[in-house]
Formats: structure tokens, C-alpha cells, sequence
């Protein structure tokens, strides 16, 4: 094999799409209709075929056809870099197709060494665009703080992912106050707060808008519109001062605060001026039609929480003007899914000079306690510190007083903060995730036993690649050859064809699959990122592979014989180390060394 087609990374997807491509031909020449034909990957039983085509997509197909179909296929493969050195009919699929082994290790997994591992055209998709993901905890006031946790950490993956597709990407929190986030998740996200300043910068802005903004008056009535007299009609997520209530009447100028008696000057926004102004999409897949109204109130000392939340929205959007244009990305969840619409729209109704970027929402769904539990988890750090007390009880359960120290400390705090991100983000994202909150060895690592599984699995491979090492260095092995020298023919048990063809081979293309569609091109407003699916390829990638390494002896004796074999699995498991590295760093997590 050349030297510049070793270095090249194949994808499972390129593999059947010319597949697939050359079975068409076939049909083609045949005057078969192939509309409805599809290559499928297989998932199980790997040693009856790697691909086929189901026997409904070729109902009219006579056996006779599909075996000289098969002959051609393979005849045809000969100048294929990923070749198919069988194809056959069988009773339950039109036709199944087995990979030439040794050809497709030697070609996937030296670029995987040699190369970054989503090495590919979608590693260019965001080149030369920026994103601003923003995520916000004014809504824990209507969904609770655990979801807002659950908006953190998704906030946290979608920004890896984005930055590994070429993406330029900034994340930021919008909050209520500045605050920290739980050292524990070593979550490294900027925060903008509500501060003395923003307040007077708020009250300054409301009292110039119904002057200096067109979709801006001083009350409902001045709009002129048809239902200016009719009560503003919302979804309504709780009684409070940025959305008018349904038994008030939309044409006041003004209201009284009943604490302080003070009257208060109702600025109000049209909004649904500024939504058919801008022909944004209204309905199933953009824009609620009840947003039609914002309200802001001056006087006194109240704010609306809308103003403030749109000024501290313009203030992060303040990141991107310094690229142009680009794309915000909001990630809120379900219960706050109207309220952060309505600000969207507030923020770039006000400033539209500053606000020229595409805007989309990653909604994600509720958490919820699995069953009924006597905790009392009020806040998120109550249920970190649930976790951790849990992850610390099954250590000491399994290694007993050696549980003590900074060292061990840290540990559990790991793997606290891994178990934490894999309850998150394992469940697809508009689903309600579900938690065990039982205290006390009943509900010890329930949620939590995946994630540190996962660590426990790459902790597994770095103690080995050690051990291995060490050997080297007392002269008890050889090093390891170089990688083009190895022969990866002699990976030939089932378990290291399945780790390799459903784990390794198509990781790149998962990674591509994650982000579907960032902007929808129907002008929708929800964005298609697919944010459980590296955190299932973990924890199915962990399961196989524990099985695979429970069951195979890797180091074996110092004989020449036996050495070959020895480099090739080795090789072949530094790469599963790698691509489970890869895969926890875009959840935000360093793989374990140790056990």
C-alpha cells in the first residue's frame, strides 16, 4: 500500500454508499428497478456477512440473478481500497456482503494511529463559522435546578462536538447572579450575571424605548391593532411582570406596585410585528403563535425579568459581533422552551442593528425522581453530594479502609463527575431523564454504575499499556514495531471483528451523525443535534470490549511466535483506548490512568 493511501482515514459510510452505488449499476444493467434499494449494517452475527440487502428491497429478483449479481459484485471490488471478498444470497436477505478482513484493518486502523481520529471532510463542516451556545438559569424558576444542571452539561457536550466539526465556538450562562459552577463537574463555562450596573443600564434602556424603538409604545392601544383591546394570549408559565396577565386589560398605560404604591410606566413590544417583519417561521417547527406582546415596567425599583434577561442575552451576543455574523445556539429546557422564545425576540427587536445571527433551540426535556423517594434534593448540589456519597460507599464496600486521601478523593470525585454527565446526557435529549434519588445502598450506583464503568474499562487499558512498558524497560519484551509493520491478519477472533467493524470503523461517521443539522434549511428553529448518541457508543463500546478483555490473553510469553500477535492486539487496543478517549473528551471528560 502507498504511503499516502495508509495515511488515508476510510469511512464505514463511503464503504456502503459505493456499495450500495455498484449494486445499482447491477440491477441497473438488468433492467431492475432499484429505487428502494438499501445496503444495511449488520449488528450481530458478524461472521455471517458485514452488510446485506434485505429480501423486500429485491422482491422480483430470482436467485439465479442475485448469484450473478454476487460474481460481478466481486469482480468489480477488485479496485476498491476497502475490498468485498464474498457476497451471497441467503433465504432471509437479497444478498450479504463480507469485508476482506485483514485489507480493512490494515486501512482503517493505521490511519486511526497515524492521524486525528474524525479525520474527514466533516472535520471542515464549521470552518470559518462561529457559534454562540447559551444556556440560562432564570429558568429554574419554572423547571427546577436540577434541569438546569442537565442544561450545563448539554451545553458543555454540544460545544465539544461543535468544536470538533471546525467550528469557532463560545459558550456562555446567562444568570440570575454570578456564580460558580460545581467544582466537582469541572464544568468550565463563562457566566454574565445581574449586577447593580446592568439594573441601571435596564432602567436607563426602558424609559428610551417607546421614543427611540418602532415595535416599542407605552401601551397595547397604540399599536392600532385589530385584538389591542383583547387580553395578550400566551402560554402562561407563571404569574410575573414580563408577560401580561390574562385578566388585565393590554391597554393600560400604567400600573400601581402593590407594595410600594408607586405607579410603574408599561412599555410594551410588539412582537408579532417584529416576527411577520422579519418573516420568521410560526408554528410546529418555529416560533409559538401566542408570542404576540412583551411587557417591561419602569418605575421604582421593579424590572422585568424580560428586559434584564434580554440585556444580559445582548451582552453575551456581544461575543460574536467581533466575527459577524453567526449562529446562537439556545439550550433550554421544555418548561422554559416559551419564555426564552420571547426573549429571544425581546433582545433582537430592541437591537436589530446587533442581532443579524441565525437563532436555534436544543429543548431538552424534564429530570425527574425514577420512583418515589423520601431525599430531600432541593438543589443540584444536594444531588452531587448524593452521588459522590454513593460512589465513596461502593468504594469503600469493594477496597475498604484504602478508601482515604487526597488520592482516593480525587478518584471518586471523577468518577462522581463521569457517572453525573452520563445520567445527563445517555437519555435523547428531548426525553425526560429519570434518576434514582434513593439514598443509602439501595440506590448505591444505580445511575451512576455507567459512567464509572466506562473509566473503569480505559483505567483497565492504561494499567495494561503500563504493565507492558515496564516489561520493555526490564528487557522482559521487545518494543513495539512500528505500527505499518504489524500484521493486524492475525486479529482473527469474532470479538475483535465486532470491536473493530460496530465501535472503531464507524466512529467517524457517528461523530458526523451527531450534529444532523445545526441550522434547519426548512427555516425551522429547532437544531438537530443528536446529544446521546458518543455517551451510548461508550457505554456499548465499554460492554464489548470488558467482555472481549476478560476473555483474551494480550501479553503473552517472550517467544517469537507468539510476539506478532502480541503487537497487533496491543495496537489494537491502544487504538480502542484512543477512540475512547476522543469520545469522553467531547462529554468533557479525562480518561483514568489507573485502577
Amino acid at each position: 500500500m502507498e504511503e499516502n493511501e495508509s495515511r488515508h482515514m476510510f469511512l464505514a459510510s463511503d464503504t456502503r454508499s459505493e456499495l450500495l452505488s455498484d449494486v445499482q449499476k447491477c440491477l441497473k444493467s438488468r433492467n431492475i428497478s432499484y429505487d428502494k434499494t438499501s445496503v444495511v449494517k449488520r449488528v450481530r452475527d458478524l461472521y455471517d456477512g458485514d452488510y446485506c440487502i434485505p429480501k423486500g428491497c429485491l422482491p422480483k429478483v430470482t436467485n439465479e440473478v442475485l448469484e450473478e449479481i454476487c460474481a460481478e459484485l466481486i469482480e468489480s471490488n477488485t479496485n476498491r481500497h476497502l475490498k468485498i471478498c464474498k457476497a451471497t444470497t441467503s433465504k432471509h436477505f437479497g444478498l450479504t456482503f463480507y469485508l476482506e478482513r485483514p485489507l480493512t484493518l490494515k486501512s482503517t486502523l493505521v490511519p486511526f494511529w497515524q492521524n486525528r481520529i474524525a479525520e474527514s471532510s466533516f472535520c471542515n463542516v464549521g470552518k470559518g463559522k462561529h457559534v454562540l451556545v447559551v444556556s440560562s438559569d432564570w429558568h429554574k424558576r419554572n423547571s427546577g435546578d436540577l434541569e438546569n444542571l442537565r442544561s450545563t452539561v448539554l451545553t458543555e457536550h454540544v460545544t465539544y462536538i461543535l468544536k470538533e466539526a471546525g467550528y469557532s465556538v463560545e459558550a456562555v450562562r446567562c444568570c440570575q447572579q454570578i456564580k460558580t459552577l460545581p467544582e466537582l463537574l469541572d464544568l468550565k463555562i463563562p457566566s454574565i450575571g445581574l449586577t447593580d450596573q446592568i439594573s441601571a443600564d435596564c432602567k436607563e434602556l426602558v424609559k428610551s424605548l417607546a421614543m427611540n424603538n418602532s415595535y416599542c409604545k407605552e401601551s397595547h392601544k397604540s399599536f392600532d391593532q385589530r385584538d389591542s383591546d383583547v387580553p395578550c394570549k400566551h402560554v402562561k408559565l407563571e404569574k410575573d411582570s414580563s408577560v401580561c396577565d390574562t385578566g388585565d386589560s393590554v391597554s393600560k398605560p400604567y400600573v400601581v406596585d402593590r407594595e410600594t404604591g408607586q405607579h410603574q410606566t408599561k412599555v410594551v413590544l410588539n412582537l408579532q410585528q417584529f416576527v411577520e417583519d422579519k418573516q420568521l417561521l410560526v408554528g410546529k417547527d418555529g416560533y409559538d403563535k401566542n408570542l404576540k406582546f412583551s411587557e417591561f415596567l419602569y418605575g421604582g425599583d421593579m424590572i422585568s425579568d424580560t428586559l434584564t434577561e434580554s440585556y444580559l442575552l445582548h451582552e453575551a451576543v456581544g461575543k460574536l459581533q467581533k466575527y459577524g455574523a453567526g449562529t446562537i445556539v439556545y439550550v433550554v429546557p421544555d418548561s422554559g422552551y416559551f419564555s426564552q422564545q420571547r426573549v429571544d425576540l425581546s433582545t433582537r427587536a430592541i437591537w436589530p442593528q446587533d442581532h443579524s445571527h441565525k437563532h436555534v433551540y436544543l429543548v431538552h426535556g424534564p429530570v425527574k425522581s425514577r420512583r418515589q423517594t423520601q431525599a430531600n434534593l432541593k438543589t443540584a448540589a444536594d444531588f452531587i453530594q448524593l452521588r459522590f456519597s454513593q460512589m465513596k460507599a461502593a468504594a469503600l464496600m469493594k477496597y475498604g479502609e484504602e478508601v482515604n486521601g487526597p488520592g482516593w478523593q480525587s478518584t471518586i470525585s471523577v468518577l462522581t463527575s463521569a457517572g453525573i454527565k452520563f445520567e445527563m446526557l445517555s437519555t435523547v435529549s428531548r426525553s425526560a431523564v429519570k434518576l434514582d434519588l434513593s439514598e443509602g445502598e439501595s440506590g448505591t450506583g444505580n445511575d451512576n454504575r455507567t459512567g464509572s464503568f466506562v473509566m473503569y474499562n480505559c483505567a483497565r487499558l492504561a494499567t495494561l499499556f503500563k504493565h507492558y512498558e515496564d516489561s520493555v524497560r526490564k528487557g522482559q519484551y521487545p518494543p513495539l514495531p512500528d505500527i505499518k509493520d504489524v500484521d493486524f491478519s492475525l486479529l482473527r477472533e469474532e470479538d475483535e471483528w465486532s470491536l473493530f467493524f460496530l465501535y472503531i470503523f464507524p466512529y467517524p461517521d457517528l461523530i458526523r451523525e451527531t450534529i444532523e443539522e445545526l441550522v434547519p434549511t426548512s427555516g425551522g428553529i429547532s437544531t438537530k443535534i443528536h446529544t446521546h448518541k458518543i455517551c451510548n457508543l461508550l457505554i456499548n463500546f465499554s460492554h464489548s470490549l470488558s467482555s472481549y478483555y476478560s476473555r483474551t490473553h494480550i501479553l503473552g510469553e517472550n517467544r517469537p511466535h507468539l510476539l506478532p500477535l502480541m503487537y497487533a492486539r496491543l495496537y489494537f487496543l491502544k487504538i480502542v483506548f484512543k477512540v475512547l478517549s476522543h469520545a469522553l473528551s467531547l462529554i468533557g471528560i479525562e480518561p483514568m490512568s489507573q485502577l
